[in-house]
């Protein structure tokens, strides 16, 4: 599978990442994920199903840190954007 690459859309701070991205018509956050995945981490539509046919359920959007469950819909419709430019953000760590 592919390792992180560079984006325009990304900063640095204290070891974490912050990225932004449109939300999908479909407010899917499984089509969110995918997006991440191949804009900021380089992955292919053949390295994402490898990934869930190894890891299935393991790597979603959830509400919280920590949290079990992948967004639904509802959540990813009211999910605020920047007023500015219509786009999520979302930190993420090393881990």
């Amino acid at each position: 599978m592919a390792g992180k690459s560079s984006s325009p859309n990304f900063s640095t701070n204290d070891d974490a990442v912050k990225i932004r991205f449109r939300k999908p018509s479909s407010n899917s956050a499984r089509e969110i994920r995918d997006a991440i995945l191949r804009d900021y981490f380089g992955y292919t539509d053949g390295d994402i199903k490898e990934l869930d046919a190894q890891m299935p359920g393991k790597f979603f959007i959830c509400p919280v840190s920590g949290a079990e469950t992948e967004m639904s819909v509802e959540q990813v419709r009211n999910w605020t954007a920047d007023p500015a430019d219509g786009m999520l953000s979302m930190t993420l760590n090393d881990y």
